[in-house]
């Protein structure tokens, strides 16, 4: 019985106490909703006011006390009213340290958050805020100007104190050493921000300017890297000196936007993205180079590539290099300082070029496995190709007018690493004189394997126009190919001469007078309209079996129109203007008939006529063979 009485004694507790309990859960949250709504429409003193009530709350949860205070400063700052904001402040990093022993907030939030710009500039501001961080980084956070030590003092107090944001280092002059008048540049590496919050956390900097030489160096000769970066990203940078980083060990790959590379730039980065689910991409946009490297080794799957708006302005070669990627997109970059850019991807899903400036392309052993596009770029010099596959399937896109010109050759020599001195982050010139073939010379076309590759070459991108049933480019790159055919039997006959070699030659031109090799039939009816018209006009001078008394009553009629007489010259000169039209349609007939026929057996001329009236009918015996073929070409 008395277990009964104490079990009944619970629930007439629970059920009294319950509902007061839940009431007043209710009110502080609602109170705590109805500022931040207040909050959101600007009207900050109603919102501070909405705060100061869910404090004053009988047993409210007195751990929200420490957010709630930093709230009404924020509020009681955007209302303009200093002494309340840095009142309530205080009241935050008090009451943080009691509870918790910590600030309420990073000194990177208190720093950046704009709520408390009313109030920053008060040295009241900055005297609150000495007891609760160190001397070291407030001076780091108060300057405009820092060295790289400081820097690295600022995020080893962050990887102590505070993991719970990215660390971002933002609107910072960064310098090496600095005298009275100028800044000293570092010649060797920099120290390394070997901090465990950088495992799990995004490192960035923003707008910062680099007085020195980022030099970072973690080759296994040097073993300066001791934790792998989870991500690294740089915006609105400019760098004044070298940026140079060998083999760095990313989760994700960098990121880089509207940075400035006043000299070389150099980046290799080996990532590991955690799962095969990770969409793991390297961003460049808006940048500007002068030298430029990059390499990508990626351990666990491939990773993506966006490339885009960046500008190159310096004529210097440039190299890309990766083991393999997922997607590699180049976009609106201006390539065309007068360099070479070299590109490898040993194997690639897509790789798509659009809108991009070119002066020399280079793709180099590179394995497209699904779609190559390259599209709407213009290029001055070459577009070349060494050891490099893509299927001919239509969902590849590529515009003729890009490799148009002989621009498409094939690369036969270019490239290699060179010597790099990590210390100083330097390297010698690494690439190789640049060598090629893209069939514009006689030395293009005078090696046999040579000229096969090259043929090879144009016949991959043949059966791509062939497969997306693009008539156009198909043609133009048949032409193309056939030129080069063409300059290849040329040089031949020049080498050895004989009558075989002399033919093929010169059929090879008239094939592409005639028909444009075969991708023109409507050039040979012209051609041929041609051919039947000024026969036509040498066989009006001719008589004819036809035509026995148009010339007779031509030459009467002429005499008519000269001699005056009753009826004057208007009637006489449209008789004139008849017989010499229907002389002229009697002569077009005959050459007609003689290109298309011979005559049906029968040569219906004499004289001179007769063995032009034969040599005319040879002619469309055998351009019309020509004719027939091209047209079956191209229905088929």
């Amino acid at each position: 019985m008395p277990s009964r009485k104490l079990v009944l004694l619970v629930l007439v507790t629970l059920y009294i106490t319950v509902p007061v309990y839940s009431q007043r859960t209710t009110n502080f949250d609602s109170l705590r909703k109805k500022a931040y709504e207040a909050l959101d429409r600007k009207e900050y003193k109603l919102c501070a006011s909405l705060f100061e009530r869910a404090i004053g709350l009988p047993d409210h949860p007195k751990q929200q006390n420490i957010t709630l205070y930093y709230d009404i400063a924020c509020a009681y700052s955007l209302d303009h009213e200093a002494d309340r904001a840095l009142m309530y402040l205080q009241k935050s990093f008090e009451t943080s340290l009691a509870l918790q022993n910590r600030n309420p907030v990073s000194i990177t939030h208190i720093m950046a958050d704009t709520d408390l710009d009313f109030i920053r500039n008060s040295p009241r501001f900055s005297n609150l805020l000495d007891p609760y961080y160190p001397k070291a980084i407030l001076d780091y956070v108060r300057s405009k100007e820092v060295s790289y030590s400081m820097v690295l003092d600022y995020l080893a107090f962050l990887d102590k104190h505070e993991t719970a944001e990215d660390p971002s280092i933002e609107n910072k002059t960064i310098y090496w050493e600095k005298s009275d008048t100028s800044y000293v540049f570092n010649e060797n590496r920099l120290a390394f921000p070997n901090f465990d919050q950088l495992k799990e956390l995004k490192l960035s900097f923003i707008n910062c300017r680099f007085k020195l030489n980022f030099i970072w160096d973690s080759r296994p000769a040097h073993q300066e890297q001791k934790i792998t970066l989870s991500r690294l990203e740089f915006r609105s940078c400019q760098f004044e000196g070298r940026f140079f980083a060998a083999v760095i060990n990313c989760v994700e790959p960098p990121n880089f936007s509207k940075c400035q590379f006043r000299k070389s730039f150099a980046l290799g980065v080996s990532v590991d993205p955690p799962t095969v689910f990770f969409n793991a991409k390297c961003q460049l946009d808006s940048c500007t180079f002068n030298d430029f490297r990059l390499y990508f080794i990626s351990k666990n799957r491939p990773i993506s590539l966006h490339f885009s708006g960046n500008t190159f302005q310096r004529k210097t070669d440039c190299l890309l290099s990766f083991d393999k990627a997922e997607v590699a997109l180049f976009e609106n970059n201006n390539f065309d300082a007068g360099g070479n850019f070299y590109f490898e991807i040993r194997d690639v899903e897509t790789l798509k070029f659009k809108k991009n400036k070119f002066h020399n392309l280079i793709i180099s052993d590179t394995k497209i496995n699904q779609e190559f596009d390259l599209q709407e770029s213009a290029v001055t010099g070459k577009i070349l190709l060494r050891r490099t596959a893509f299927t001919d399937d239509p969902v590849n896109d590529i515009d003729w007018e890009d490799i148009s010109d002989l621009r498409l050759g094939l690369c036969l020599a270019g490239g290699g690493n060179g010597n790099v001195n990590g210390n100083t982050g330097t390297y010698s010139p690494y690439l190789d004189p640049l060598v090629f073939n893209s069939g514009k010379t006689n030395q293009d076309i005078s090696n046999k394997q040579s000229f096969r590759e090259l043929m090879g070459l144009y016949s991959m991108f043949l059966n791509l126009y062939k497969n997306k049933s693009d008539l156009e480019s198909y043609n133009a790159c048949f032409i193309t190919l056939k030129e080069l055919q063409s300059k290849r039997l040329n040089y031949l006959y020049e080498s050895h001469p004989t009558f075989e070699t002399y033919f093929s030659w010169k059929l090879s031109q008239l094939l592409k007078f005639y028909v444009r090799y075969g991708t023109s039939p409507a050039r040979a009816i012209v051609i041929s309209l041609y051919i039947v018209f000024w026969f036509g006009v040498f066989f009006f001078f001719f008589p004819s079996d036809w035509d026995v008394t148009s010339k007779k009553r031509l030459i009467q009629n002429f005499k008519d129109f000269v001699e005056k007489n009753e009826k004057g010259y208007v009637v006489p000169f449209f008789v004139l203007l008849g017989g010499f039209g229907l002389s002229l349609i009697n002569a077009l007939t005959l050459s007609l008939n003689a290109f298309i026929t011979l005559g049906f057996g029968n040569i219906p001329t004499h004289g001179l006529a007769r063995y032009v009236c034969v040599i005319e009918g040879f002619m469309g015996w055998f351009l019309l063979s020509i004719f027939t073929v091209a047209l079956i070409n191209q229905v088929l």
